[in-house]
């Protein structure tokens, strides 16, 4: 059930998005405004950051820079409906991954779908090149986490790192994780439940992503992709969620292959509510992931 501070957290998304028109015109002229990808001087201080580049296309790589390192890696991939920058509240929920669990972080930024460009094929070349650079070590313990679109890009790079044999993650964490680019009529029966992520936003957003693409390419829709043994998936999602249609699909799937999995579904939560580090739900869900990730479970 959702707490008072995640009540007013929908009711604020809910009012945004009412008087947000979901026009390509609107869209492209936010995906125009000034993004700026870099962490805040509140969100550096205490951390050590860096920058590399790979393909053309920066990375960061944040640790504590006043603890001890130990073997824990997370390559975070960060959502924003393909069409957003890595936000501030990303940066805030990455610095307490930090102080939870004490790995090194790496943070992809990747380019952004418009009208006439779709980010898929290059993000994944993109994420399949890093995971190469960022895997050298033999002895480091590395996890995956990605919410909303950068769920998306989690699931398919976890399948392409099995297709390329590279050493696999033990962890695959998916934060509300869009895993399938696909309009169906039942997912337009759920209406707009989730205040967060709409059905117009997700039409217009789908249209550009795909283009003339085949829906059921696993490099677009990693839900149709083979998901054994590609590492330890946790999905966390909430009741709300117009992804949840896809979830149930794909946890069907898996479980006619065997595959292990363990899913997370918060009663009247909405979508990526993990993220917003605020409210009971969210502390709850957080914990589960650091003890994942600290290898707790």
């Amino acid at each position: 059930m959702e707490t008072f501070i995640e009540k007013i957290i929908e009711q604020t998304f809910k009012s945004k998005m009412k008087s947000f028109s979901y026009s390509e015109k609107t869209l492209l002229k936010f995906i125009n405004s000034k993004q700026d990808p870099w962490p805040s001087k509140f969100i550096m201080s205490s951390l050590t950051v860096k920058t590399e580049t790979i393909d053309g296309y920066k990375y960061f790589v944040l640790h504590n820079s006043q603890s001890k390192l130990n073997k824990k890696r997370i390559l975070f991939i960060h959502g924003g409906a393909f069409v957003g920058e890595i936000s501030s509240i990303h940066w805030l929920y990455i610095k307490t991954l930090i102080k939870k669990t004490n790995a090194i972080i790496y943070v992809p930024i990747y380019p952004l779908t418009t009208d006439k460009y779709s980010n898929q094929i290059d993000t994944n070349r993109f994420l399949i090149n890093l995971w190469k650079e960022i895997t050298k070590a033999d002895d480091e313990i590395f996890s995956i986490i990605g919410d909303s679109a950068g769920g998306n890009f989690a699931l398919v790079l976890a399948q392409q790192i099995k297709l390329n044999h590279l050493k696999k993650p033990q962890n695959i964490i998916l934060i509300s994780p869009c895993i399938a680019l696909e309009k169906r009529p039942e997912v337009e029966k759920i209406g707009d439940s989730d205040p967060i992520l709409t059905r117009k936003l997700l039409e217009t957003v789908l249209n550009w992503q795909l283009k003339n693409e085949d829906s059921k390419n696993p490099l677009f829709s990693p839900i149709y992709g083979d998901c054994k043994d590609i590492g330890d998936i946790y999905i966390f999602m909430g009741s709300k969620e117009i992804f949840l249609y896809f979830i149930n699909i794909w946890i069907e799937k898996m479980k006619n292959q065997q595959i292990k999995y363990q899913l997370d579904v918060k009663k009247d939560m909405f979508h990526d509510y993990p993220i917003f580090l605020v409210g009971k739900n969210s502390k709850e869900t957080n914990e589960k992931i650091y003890k994942i990730i600290n290898n707790k479970k």
